[in-house]
């Protein structure tokens, strides 16, 4: 189950990674005279690679419980919760 968990986790990373670059994007609400630089230089690639360093941190972590034979299951699962609060936090 941990497998088919992290595999969803990889898919899902690129997916988000666009949409969060995507929706900082379109609420700039950049004019010609002003723009919002610190959402397009901090809070758009901290968006985009919020899934990106969880699912990082999360195989990292399957793979040192998996190989003292501990429950994995988990992990992913609070990757995906913890990428979430970080994407939203990011926009």
């Amino acid at each position: 189950m941990t497998v088919v968990f992290v595999a969803g986790l990889a898919l899902l990373v690129p997916v988000v990674g666009i949409a969060g670059l995507l929706t900082a994007m379109s609420s700039d609400g950049c004019t010609a005279s002003k723009g919002n630089d610190a959402l397009l230089g901090l809070g758009a690639p901290g968006s985009a690679a919020a899934f990106a360093a969880m699912a990082t941190a999360a195989l990292v972590r399957v793979v040192m419980r998996q190989r003292s034979d501990r429950s994995t299951w988990w992990v992913p699962l609070v990757a995906v919760g913890a990428g979430a609060v970080l994407w939203s936090s990011g926009r």
